[in-house]
């Protein structure tokens, strides 16, 4: 199999078969790494294997992450419900290719056995906590430890326990940005809402060289929106929000329904830990959707028909545009204005349109006109559309403000309109 940049390591422990017969001399193989003596300790006792009751676990000081040539102790613990029974091991660390995954210091109780290539480690005396020291490869490779424990009295009654963990490479911890990291994700200000797009900003958010939104063939399950992305995943006062975009320096995900206004903690986990941030949580947090071109200075409108309204060069020919007239109805799209009816519950597929809760809340002012509003609501997760009407207004560009619960979307953001 073809190495990646990630390394998975599985840790394999199996007891020292031949328990009472090889206090100090336990043979190689049998850690239960595949290919190797199965079940292990088998040739020399009769093995009952993964009994209920019991088991076998593996504790890294550093958690199920490692640093390349970083020393860290590791933990054996055997369990089974007949305490009078002698206890034994063994443990091996193999990449994901099966080759021998770094090197073992013997702690108390605990001796090497060596099988060229392949290092394992075991007891040399009954206990059922086991404690010594494992140096990670250099490579940053997967890697997985193998490790099987015994439970035995004498050689015809041995139970044997087996797991496998697995580690990868640790990678730097995720960092948001110091000057507001979280921001609405039409507005990019600060103040966020139930149900609403967001975006976060900051370092080491995702893993290297990754970009992507959603798969919604294989990422959207039963109607439900991904909660997590390439390992990322991120909570808003403790609940889970839908993840939509990951890259190292930008999130953008919806944030959770929830009752709660004002302070809340904001959490962004990666396999390689956590990273916080207090944000204002609000009920409306209106922000409007712009077209990217001229530092996002037109407002993200569209024509009964689907042309864009905006200036006809705005898109140097990429996409159809024209400019808005008096009169013309035209579709304004946003995120964070609130409650519909019905409820619509975030962190799902919208498939019907709900009309706002309170649409005579909502002001559209185009120029110094309030523009006529022939309907208001959600038509995707957390994206709502305004059907509006353009006023009679003279030729150029006229500033856009949406206003609702005394909450007003971003400044500087224009509709081009045309005679």
């Amino acid at each position: 199999m073809a190495k990646t940049s990630r390394c998975l390591f599985v840790v394999s422990a199996a007891l020292v078969p031949f328990l009472l017969a090889y206090v100090n001399r336990v043979p190689a193989g049998h850690a239960g790494v595949p290919g190797e003596a199965n079940p292990p300790c088998s040739p020399c006792h009769t093995v009952t294997l993964n009994p209920a009751g019991g088991g076998v676990s593996v504790e890294l000081s550093g958690g199920l992450t490692y640093s390349p040539g970083q020393t860290q102790r590791v933990t054996v613990r055997i369990l089974d419900p007949d305490t009078a029974r002698r206890y034994g091991f063994q443990l091996t660390a193999r990449t994901e290719g099966l080759a021998q995954a770094g090197t073992f210091r013997p702690g108390s109780d605990t001796t090497l056995t060596a099988q060229a290539p392949f290092v394992y480690i075991n007891q040399t005396a009954s206990a059922s906590i086991y404690s010594f020291e494992w140096t990670p490869p250099d490579s940053r490779e997967l890697v997985r430890l193998y490790v099987a424990g015994m439970a035995a009295r004498g050689t015809r009654d041995s139970r044997v326990y087996t797991t496998v963990v697995e580690l990868r490479p640790a990678g730097t911890p995720p960092a948001l940005r110091a000057e507001n990291p979280v921001v609405n994700g039409a507005s990019y200000a600060a103040g966020i809402s139930p149900g609403a797009w967001i975006t976060i900003f900051g370092e080491n958010l995702a893993p290297a060289g990754v970009s992507r939104i959603w798969n919604p063939a294989t990422e959207i399950i039963d109607g439900r929106l991904p909660t997590s992305l390439e390992g990322t995943s991120v909570t808003v006062n403790g609940r889970a929000a839908a993840v939509y975009f990951v890259s190292a320096g930008q999130l953008n995900v919806q944030a959770p329904d929830d009752d709660a206004t004002g302070p809340v903690e904001l959490k962004v986990t990666t396999p390689s830990g956590s990273a916080r941030a207090t944000v204002a949580l609000l009920r409306h947090a209106p922000g409007l959707f712009a077209f990217s071109p001229q530092r996002s200075r037109y407002v993200a409108a569209v024509h009964a028909g689907g042309t864009l309204a905006a200036p006809g060069d705005l898109f140097g020919g990429d996409a159809k545009a024209r400019p808005a007239k008096p009169e013309d109805v035209i579709q304004i799209y946003g995120t964070g204005f609130g409650p519909t009816t019905p409820p619509t519950p975030a962190g799902i597929v919208v498939r019907e349109p709900a009309v706002l809760a309170d649409p005579g809340a909502l002001k559209i002012r185009i120029g110094e006109l309030e523009a006529p509003l022939a309907w208001a609501g959600l038509v995707g997760a957390g994206l709502y559309q305004f059907n509006v009407v353009v006023p009679s207004l003279a030729p150029g560009d006229h500033l856009v403000v949406a206003e609702i619960a005394g909450q007003r979307s971003q400044p500087g953001l224009y509709l081009n309109i045309a005679p």
